[in-house]
């Protein structure tokens, strides 16, 4: 039997990870990571199943920022300083939407 070395290599690539900041109707930021930034999406809005308790009272859930960070490690680890900042710390953040490395260095983390 033979193997497709293309889809087995596919297969067996890690997967990308996304910071994402959501807006709720109650004008309060919610900050994730996540692999598939449409799918969680869905699932905060209740389209899906699995969203946050945080974004199930919401009405609306918009997605104002998202940005690809690489390994899971890195993504938690921004997500973990991004949710120390204030609100309004976060707000300027959106406002600004920095690039992953310009993310990383503002939250002093490295790649």
């Amino acid at each position: 039997m033979m193997v497709d070395l293309l889809d087995h290599t596919e297969a067996q690539a890690p997967a990308a990870w996304h910071l994402y900041v959501l807006l709720c109707d109650n004008m309060r930021l919610y900050t994730g990571i996540t692999t598939d930034v449409a799918r969680r999406v869905r699932q905060h809005r209740g389209e899906l199943r699995g969203g946050a308790k945080f974004t199930h009272a919401a009405q609306v859930v918009e997605l104002v920022y998202a940005v690809q960070i690489g390994s899971r490690t890195t993504a938690a680890r921004a997500e973990y300083r991004l949710k120390q900042l204030s609100h309004r710390q976060k707000q300027h953040l959106v406002a600004a939407q920095p690039t992953a490395a310009e993310l990383l260095e503002q939250l002093a983390i490295s790649n």
